[in-house]
């Protein structure tokens, strides 16, 4: 800021004519409308907050006073950026900025802006859309649209007395749109309609000490029309009132390239970071106050500025609600953000040394810093500088004069993108996490299931697992051998009751069911066939398969039984309870009595010999018998 305040004009320098007088003087006029410009907004700001109580002090008796100020410093304000906005059109910095709006919203917008000052006035405001319900869509600068309508609405309160009307009205036609506003004022001298758009030509018949405003007003209007491809027309009765019709092509790009071009424009993108922040500006704005929202300060905002009184009304403004600190150029921001880093950078264009563009640029690169939202503080409403600003990757660039509310409302909203952003990083982190253990656990359960399938191929003797539905999911190798089954017979799916007798099949069913139902396994006979229709005896144990509490399937180790021996002297249920022998012993005494010896039943039930032969004792002690012959005696005697 400062002597530095023009920096950015250097690249106009480059235009044909830079020895113009013209353009000289125009250089001129630009630099004093940027100097007055910063001072008045640093009054402005400050004036408003006091009106507005969010200084917490009451100053009833000076209450007029200070409104009388802000009223007249906002009109000050105004005419120097109409002069700013002329002269850039005269000169060619003005930039134009297409993009597709809903011209009904706009024109609602401006006519709720001005509404409070017209009734205070005694004025009516009244706004006609003769469009179609669906809206009225147009590819238009938004910003110069919106300027030039205040202008004539606020030409037409100016010249308006108490008890009158404005109405502003929309129409379309096939091609083009009209914007008309009328009021009921004192109306404008015929002999003056046709240099009403000049240069300080007043529309009204009265003097400019009557009435406020030097005609700037118009003659800007009527440039900016020019500039977006439309015209503008004025038809006035003396003492009845005007009415201006502004009328405007709905949006051939080409033709807005062409009319831009004419007056040295140029022609940028609209910078969807800007539109994206309204909606979330206007609710933060409109519907909650900055008490409201107010954070506990835990947020820390850099602000990069060498004008101190400047830097003070930043620090006053956020300061209630922010952690914040300032320095005075890029190198020590730079310096403060790899020692403290903020949540959130602002920073002027002007300042000395590497300008804010450049600071942007550097803090984009640097990774640490990739997520801190970076706000651009720019002297002047010039779209070209505002577009440099997204260009070098700021998320934001507010001009001077800005509003106090405003500048809150948007750091509000970058903070809480950023706040979202980075808690969707860590949701990120801890998913991509969560993803790797993931993998990590089914990597050791392929391998544990790997591990198992091997020592399950190794047993001697078969193992069968079914799923909830009795579908064979798995065979180790003897089981394949058993019931002659390849690995491309599996892949294709099989049931095990192909594999079972008919009339096995219901006990079989009814077995399982038990087992799903928490009943502890037990030991049965069963007659099944091999894939080729061979028959086989198996006695088969079988357990539940769980996971996580649930049973998924059956898994079973299958006994072939010996044919020669004799199926009809195996113990019964009633022989095993008279004698009160177990269930283990039960399976021991089985397999003993088909005839394997000690090592072989071990084997098959995954116990040690000693414990074979303890369960044979027991047997024996809990029978009176003590060889295998007399137990077959006695189970057949059981059994008469």
């Amino acid at each position: 800021m400062g002597s530095e305040s023009e920096t950015h004009n250097e690249d106009s320098h480059t235009r044909d004519g830079i020895n113009d007088p013209d353009w000289v003087k125009t250089d001129f006029i630009s630099n004093l409308l940027q100097e007055l410009r910063i001072p008045l907004a640093l009054i402005l700001g400050p004036l408003q907050s006091i009106l507005s109580g969010k200084l917490g002090r009451k100053v009833a008796c000076d209450d007029d006073k200070l409104k009388m100020m802000f009223v007249n410093g906002t009109k000050l304000m105004k005419l120097i950026n109409n002069v700013f906005d002329l002269s850039r059109i005269e000169s060619g910095r003005m930039s134009v900025r297409k993009q597709k709006v809903n011209i009904p919203d706009l024109l609602k917008f401006c006519v709720s802006i001005i509404r409070y000052n017209a009734e205070n006035r005694g004025l009516n405001v009244v706004f006609n859309d003769n469009t179609s319900d669906a809206g009225l869509f147009a590819v238009i600068d938004k910003d110069l649209l919106e300027n030039a309508v205040f202008n004539l609405l606020s030409n037409a309160i100016n010249f308006t007395g108490q008890g009158g009307c404005i109405i502003v009205q929309l129409d379309a036609a096939e091609k083009e749109y009209a914007i008309t506003v009328k009021d009921t004022g004192v109306g404008i001298p015929q002999d003056r309609l046709e240099s009403v758009f000049g240069r300080l030509e007043q529309p009204g018949s009265l003097s400019a000490v009557k009435h406020d405003g030097a005609g700037i007003g118009l003659a800007l209007t009527g440039r900016i029309v020019e500039i977006l491809g439309g015209r503008i027309t004025v038809k006035s009765n003396v003492n009845k009132g005007s009415s201006f019709c502004i009328t405007l092509p709905f949006g051939n790009l080409d033709e807005i390239i062409e009319n831009a071009e004419q007056y040295g424009c140029d022609i940028i993108p609209a910078f969807p970071e800007d539109m994206a922040l309204q909606e979330t500006i206007n609710t933060c704005t409109g519907k909650h106050s900055r008490q409201k929202s107010k954070p506990a300060r835990s947020k820390k905002i850099l602000i990069v500025e060498n004008n101190l009184d400047v830097q003070i009304y930043l620090t006053t403004v956020l300061g209630d609600l922010y952690r914040t600190t300032t320095v005075g150029n890029g190198l020590d921001c730079l310096e403060k953000m790899r020692s403290d880093p903020p949540d959130l950078v602002i920073a002027d264009v002007m300042i000395p040394g590497i300008n804010g563009c450049e600071l942007t640029e550097q803090i984009r690169k640097n990774q640490d810093f990739a997520g801190i939202p970076v706000l651009l503080l720019a002297s002047g409403a010039d779209s070209l500088l505002k577009g440099k600003g997204f260009q070098s990757g700021a998320d934001d660039c507010i001009m001077h004069p800005f509003d106090a509310d405003e500048l809150s409302a948007r750091v509000h909203a970058h903070l809480e993108t950023k706040m979202m952003r980075d808690e969707l990083s860590i949701q990120k982190e801890k998913n991509a996490e969560l993803f790797r253990k993931n993998t990590q656990v089914k990597n050791v359960i392929r391998e544990s299931d790997e591990k198992y399938r091997r020592m399950m191929d190794n047993l001697p003797v078969s193992v069968i697992e079914l799923d909830i539905e009795n579908r064979i999911q798995y065979l180790n190798h003897y089981a394949k051998k058993l019931f002659e089954v390849s690995d491309e017979n599996l892949a294709m799916g099989i049931h095990l009751f192909d594999y079972v007798e008919p009339g096995d099949r219901e006990i079989m069913l009814g077995n399982i069911k038990k087992l799903h139902h928490g009943e502890e396994s037990r030991l049965n006979e069963y007659r099944l066939m091999t894939r080729n229709g061979n028959r086989i005896s198996a006695l088969v144990r079988s357990v539940p398969r769980l996971e996580h509490d649930n049973v998924i399937g059956i898994r079973a180790a299958i006994f072939e039984l010996e044919p020669n021996f004799n199926v009809t002297l195996l113990p019964s249920g009633e022989f095993c309870s008279r004698f009160n022998i177990s269930e283990r012993e039960k399976e021991v005494l089985v397999l003993f009595m088909r005839g394997y010896s000690y090592n072989v039943i071990a084997e098959k039930l995954f116990i040690s010999y000693r414990t074979v032969n303890t369960h044979l004792t027991n047997i024996y002690h809990k029978t009176g018998v003590n060889s295998r012959d007399q137990l077959m005696e006695l189970i057949a005697k059981k059994m008469m």
